[in-house]
């Protein structure tokens, strides 16, 4: 019976369902771990620490993920790309130019955390040297993770991940209840990552060691993952830019209050996101031209399953947080507002995976970049004048201005990859 609902599904949507369902499902169960991971902190971050320390812990982790961009961020993506093209070397040729270049991450967080240290915000400035020390390997070891996907092996990767990432929260839950403090909670944070990393890269090397390994040019991988890594960083200060704004103008506490609007929204946008990971092994194997056939109704699809999901959420959100965040009344009406993005969410990734499986290095580019000009400009305008609620508005616009973008710029290079193709 199954079976045949699954065959009629494709037959209907014209997609192979059967894949989607299987892969589907580990990412969804690795998912939800970490859904569940993320909110076990966050609600235990919420209500033990006060307003105040839950600011500047969430501060803290935007200054880290800011100072990402001295990481070879793209060698996630180009490790998926080359498994799935059978480099199965990929995983350590990865891991060794991730931490070659990590010493320039711990060199630029000891720089910020001097000038902290100088100015006597000595939980900042700590927080960053047990960070910039631990988050190079935490960042090369996690790169099982892309491996295994590009291996299309979701359900060893829903296993380590969601022990990985479940262990975390419980640690750090423990760690917050007995010293209630940002210093010791972030030391017990990050040591439990690096172990935890390092553990389950041996555990993937070990399955795929006994099997040959192949190799591609070193030197191809390299240039993509830098191209990757040069459009990253415009990603990266647009994610953050925003908490670093308002803990700057507006202080720790406003930007607890939208640390915590953001919780629900985030982990579900999360979950939908993952879903990309099923699309670019399978986008991979295609060509542009089967590419274009599916394209708008794959976006489209993908449209109408963020909407459920936003419209849901929005209705049930009040109850959510009296029950979860009680400290945080607030916060409910910019975490109905960003329900919309959950209805852009799948779609973005959607788009993303096409063009990062077609290796349009032009397209993702030219995006990134005109993405983050678009949300920086919005950030700095509305952000400065109406606080949270400017940032969620820009926040929103800036995603829908960002998917149109792409659609034209999807249309500009499929027509240059197929022309190409005709001649």
């Amino acid at each position: 019976m199954l079976k045949k609902t699954l065959l009629f599904l494709e037959k209907k949507t014209r997609t192979d369902v059967r894949y989607f369902v299987k892969g589907g499902f580990w990412i969804g169960l690795e998912n939800v771990s970490a859904m569940a991971a993320s909110l076990i902190s966050g609600i235990a971050l919420a209500n033990i620490f006060d307003k105040a320390d839950y600011g500047t812990y969430k501060f803290i982790f935007s200054l880290i993920g800011t100072l990402m961009i001295f990481t070879i961020r793209g060698l996630g993506t180009a490790i998926v790309q080359a498994v799935a093209k059978s480099d199965n070397n990929a995983l350590d040729k990865g891991v060794a130019y991730q931490i070659r270049w990590g010493f320039i991450y711990v060199l630029a967080c000891f720089i910020v955390a001097s000038y902290y240290l100088m100015k006597d915000s000595l939980v900042i400035g700590i927080s960053l040297l047990i960070l910039g020390i631990f988050t190079p390997l935490i960042t090369a070891f996690r790169l099982y993770r892309s491996y295994l996907a590009g291996k299309k092996d979701f359900k060893q990767s829903a296993i380590y991940v969601s022990v990985e990432e479940l262990t975390t929260a419980i640690l750090t839950v423990a760690a917050l209840l007995i010293f209630n403090n940002v210093i010791f909670l972030i030391a017990v944070f990050a040591f439990v990552e690096a172990i935890q990393s390092f553990l389950f890269y041996l555990a993937t090397k070990k399955k795929y060691q006994s099997k040959p390994l192949t190799s591609v040019s070193d030197e191809g991988f390299k240039n993509y993952a830098r191209h990757l890594t040069i459009v990253e960083i415009f990603n990266v200060i647009a994610r953050q830019l925003d908490s670093i704004i308002l803990f700057g103008m507006k202080g720790p506490e406003t930007l607890a209050l939208y640390a915590i609007a953001q919780t629900f929204p985030n982990n579900i946008y999360t979950f939908l996101k993952s879903l990309s990971g099923t699309f670019l092994p399978k986008l991979s194997e295609k060509n542009s031209a089967e590419v274009s056939r599916i394209f708008y109704r794959r976006l489209f699809q993908t449209f109408i399953i963020g909407a459920a999901v936003g419209i849901v959420y929005a209705l049930i959100a009040s109850t959510l947080f009296q029950i979860i965040f009680p400290k945080y009344p607030d916060a409910v009406i910019y975490s109905r507002m960003l329900a919309i993005d959950m209805a852009l969410g799948l779609s973005a990734g959607f788009i993303g995976a096409v063009f990062f499986s077609q290796k349009l290095i032009r397209g993702i580019y030219t995006s990134t970049i005109l993405g983050t000009i678009v949300r920086l400009i919005l950030y700095i305008t509305l952000g400065l004048t109406m606080g949270i609620a400017g940032m969620v508005t820009a926040y929103i616009i800036s995603r829908i201005i960002n998917i149109i973008i792409n659609i034209f710029i999807w249309e500009i290079e499929k027509s240059r990859l197929l022309g190409s193709n005709h001649q």
